[in-house]
């Protein structure tokens, strides 16, 4: 026969068993968490995931619209061409190029996720340094 503090001891232990449960229940249903941990666990994959996405969606999304020229307010002559630097045309191609909306808003994205990913190299790479010079080590 079994006595009343036995009785009491399984209903504690079904409520333990319940209690957990429900906490593994609540984790499995937590996407932000569940996104963490996978990011966390494949970095690279959700890098170069989101990189393609991010490149190729603005072209995807964008209207097609007819393609219209621009006019030219400033054309410069062949001696004044000659004349400058790599730097200054490489400067004039790359506004050029961001005139175009969809390239804009790829660089943008990729800018947005790299931000963060790059803090975080830096301030590892900070607190390896500033442990270094503490704790030199002996070669």
């Amino acid at each position: 026969m079994q006595t009343i503090s036995n009785f009491q001891y399984k209903i504690q232990q079904s409520r333990v068993q319940i209690a957990r449960d429900y906490a593994s229940f609540t984790d499995s249903l937590n996407v932000a968490k569940r996104l963490e941990h996978s990011i966390q666990k494949k970095p690279w994959a959700w890098i170069s995931t989101l990189f393609f996405a991010g490149i190729t969606l603005p072209w995807m999304l964008h209207k097609s619209t007819p393609f219209k020229s621009q006019e030219r307010s400033f054309i410069p002559s062949l001696e004044k061409q000659k004349k400058t630097s790599f730097l200054s045309q490489s400067a004039m191609l790359g506004a050029s190029l961001l005139k175009d909306k969809t390239l804009q808003l790829g660089l943008i994205s990729v800018a947005r996720l790299l931000l963060p990913i790059a803090q975080e190299a830096i301030v590892e790479y900070r607190a390896r340094r500033k442990n270094d010079r503490e704790y030199p080590s002996v070669k």
